[in-house]
């Protein structure tokens, strides 16, 4: 298993990534409780988290991913961004993808969302953008993730480095498939980071935590596909 978390700044607060070597949709048996803040705390991994609104017809899309990839692969090769795509109208989407359209106000496509707050669209070099998002990234609140494939659940804390207050701080956890092999209109046969379920729906769990509190929450989830090595779970604060 491999476990990457992300912290950003002020609209993306700070996010973690699982990787798991299951994948499953998530299931709506929870178990949520606050802790005291002197329980044992370990930080999960924090890359920045871009989100890429994508669409199998669109034919400007692969070049958006294929500048990704080569960003990933050249300047930022230890794992320093994270990317979930979000399909619209085409057979890779879902509800929860067009509400995380909605959610943005999506009107074109490809669009990327550094961070939650830096907003590009179009295929381009993202490279300086994704440099400048990382250097920005802000850190209220620590994430850890621990995923298992029996009981299949994920553990998932977060432990408030300052207080929350009335801001309107929510939970978002993501569950992501990294290659699927499905060709689309525009041709592209593997798509990456395909957003496949979002388990706290497009806006996320709201929380309110003093500064040094813990909230902690186990929850079950399941998904039908035999690509159990290429799941990915993504948390973050938003």
């Amino acid at each position: 298993m491999c476990v990457n978390v992300r912290k950003s700044n002020s609209k993306h607060l700070l996010a973690s990534v699982l990787c798991i070597s299951m994948v499953f949709l998530f299931l709506f048996h929870i178990d949520t409780k606050k802790v005291e803040a002197d329980e044992p705390f370990t930080p999960s991994p924090s890359p920045l988290v871009i989100e890429q609104f994508t669409a199998g017809y669109c034919p400007h899309c692969p070049k958006a991913t294929a500048y990704l990839q080569t960003a990933q692969l050249t300047k930022f090769p230890n794992d320093e961004f994270v990317v979930n795509a979000y399909h619209i109208q085409d057979a890779l989407a879902n509800s929860d993808t067009q509400q995380r359209f909605d959610f943005y106000k999506i009107k074109a496509y490809p669009t990327l969302i550094f961070g939650g707050t830096t907003t590009v669209t179009g295929a381009v070099d993202y490279q300086d953008t994704i440099s400048s998002a990382i250097k920005s990234k802000n850190y209220i609140a620590d994430i850890y993730l621990q995923g298992y494939k029996e009981p299949k659940q994920y553990d998932i804390k977060v432990r408030a480095n300052e207080a929350f207050g009335k801001r309107k701080i929510n939970l978002v956890t993501v569950i992501i498939e990294d290659w699927v092999n499905f060709e689309t209109q525009n041709y592209e046969s593997f798509q990456r980071h395909v957003v496949r379920n979002l388990p706290y729906g497009a806006t996320g769990r709201g929380l309110i935590l003093k500064e040094g509190e813990i909230y902690s929450e186990t929850r079950k989830f399941a998904l039908q596909t035999k690509a159990w090595d290429q799941v990915q779970i993504l948390a973050y604060l938003q």
